[in-house]
């Protein structure tokens, strides 16, 4: 996938924050937040990737309010969001609708990523070991990028 590196972030415009889904039944796709430190903006980048051939089939940028990022930031310090998964807790997600998330950041220089089954199905319930999860947080993140997917686009040659 042509994206920037979230483990060595290199300004003006930096990747924050990418969620990678993969769904069992369809292309995988990646929501990617972008700081722009010229101008203090926020941006979300969609790829789409063919499953079939590994390459970029949609490419499309959107801008992304102050107040939505403050809700991803709010919703990315809650309490065990950015924990490791471990197998155990993992295995027991397994099996719901077949997709995973892949989740990450970089936090003050670190690198951290979060794997975890479609966290829809765990909303109401968290299976057995994954109780101090809250796996609304991981629901809501995807929301709000996904509602600004729907917004304005911004065009990749400034216009």
């Amino acid at each position: 996938m042509d994206e920037l590196s979230l483990e060595s972030p290199t300004p003006p415009e930096t990747p924050i924050l990418r969620l990678t889904v993969s769904p069992a039944l369809s292309n995988p796709f990646a929501l990617s937040v972008y700081s722009n430190e010229s101008d203090a903006n926020f941006s979300v980048r969609k790829v789409t990737i063919s499953a079939f051939t590994g390459e970029v089939t949609e490419e499309t940028r959107y801008e992304l309010s102050q107040q939505q990022w403050s809700q991803l930031r709010n919703l990315q310090d809650t309490e065990s969001f950015w924990d490791s998964v471990s197998e155990d807790e993992l295995f027991s997600m397994r099996g719901h609708d077949g997709a995973y998330w892949l989740f990450e950041t970089n936090r003050e220089g670190n690198h951290e990523t979060v794997i975890l089954w479609s966290p829809y199905n765990f909303v109401d319930q968290a299976p057995e070991g994954s109780e101090h999860r809250n796996f609304k947080a991981y629901v809501e993140v995807f929301e709000i990028l996904q509602k600004a997917t729907e917004g304005p686009t911004i065009s990749p040659f400034g216009d």
